[in-house]
């Protein structure tokens, strides 16, 4: 029973390093120019949000967090990109940090279709974020100064890969918070397919 425990943490370590290193690479190879996307006409609510949603909900719940999905679309939402790349580098990205980063309360995760876009909001009640901590959220190798005694496995590239793709995308991404303790939101907006 102790091997077992001790080979599924060791799993579990391998499996965070190599997704490290997999968005390290991935990210230096959109700065090169070298990144092909997979571009086609999506429902992203379905193909995209409610997958990471429904992944990602046990892991809220066994921390005692409530995770909630509210779509306010009435139609499909189709936006045109890389599904695969948008799902797990960007909603699954900003969908696991509010979790990572929320000791108690709710996380919720809201998208629009408003003005030609698709606007995806993931609302947290954690540890929020400073204002010289903004600065750097969105920056190669940038996080926050104490996110490492939260998240000891933050490497500061997610949400720097995540700003390049959604960019990419001829999006836009965004973080609010009223400051530390007061929880957060990150806002990403993509152009509707035509």
């Amino acid at each position: 029973e102790k091997m077992r425990e001790a080979a599924s943490r060791g799993l579990g370590d391998t499996r965070t390093a190599v997704d490290m290193v997999t968005t390290l690479l991935l990210s230096a190879n959109v700065k090169s120019g070298a990144m092909k996307f997979n571009m086609e006409p999506f429902d992203f609510l379905r193909e995209a949000v409610e997958p990471v949603f429904n992944d990602l909900k046990r892991d809220a719940e066994l921390k005692g967090l409530t995770m909630v999905l509210e779509p306010q679309v009435a139609q499909v939402c189709r936006v045109l990109g890389d599904k695969d790349m948008l799902a797990k580098h960007v909603v699954r990205n900003l969908v696991d940090n509010a979790v990572r980063y929320t000791p108690q309360g709710e996380v919720s995760i809201r998208l629009e279709c408003a003005n030609d876009k698709a606007i995806l909001k993931v609302k947290d009640s954690g540890v929020g974020i400073s204002d010289e901590d903004k600065t750097r959220l969105f920056t190669e190798g940038g996080r926050g100064k104490d996110s490492v005694k939260v998240n000891v496995n933050s490497t500061g590239y997610g949400l720097f890969f995540a700003k390049q793709l959604v960019e990419t995308h001829k999006g836009s991404i965004r973080a609010e918070s009223e400051g530390e303790g007061r929880g957060s939101t990150l806002i990403v907006e993509l152009p509707l397919a035509a």
